[in-house]
């Protein structure tokens, strides 16, 4: 038995017609370093600078590679972190970078 689903409720984030294609992880990666002129491992999370990068790579890997939080804490960069954080870090990195676009 089927039940009849409204797409439109699964779809309402995107244009009809449209696919979302995340980007390789690697890719997000590098990017972010050469942007930042610095390599992920050797970013100090114990220092503000460090977390704010740190949290500028978790927007890019959930947002452009499509990453779980599962998938993002096994990073050594996120290991340090509970996995119940990550969502609050997450939005408030969001929110920062939405800011700085103000």
């Amino acid at each position: 038995m089927f039940i009849p689903v409204n797409e439109e409720l699964f779809n309402w984030g995107q244009t009809p017609g449209t696919l979302f294609v995340f980007r390789p992880v690697d890719e997000v990666i590098l990017e972010f370093e050469k942007k930042k002129g610095i390599k992920i491992i050797e970013i100090k999370t114990n220092k503000f600078a460090g977390e704010k990068l740190r949290a500028e790579l978790l927007v890019l890997l959930r947002d452009e590679a499509g990453l779980t939080y599962k998938e993002i804490i096994e990073y050594p960069i996120f290991k340090s972190l509970k996995y119940e954080s990550l969502g609050h870090l997450y939005q408030k990195a969001k929110d920062r970078i939405a800011e700085s676009y103000e």
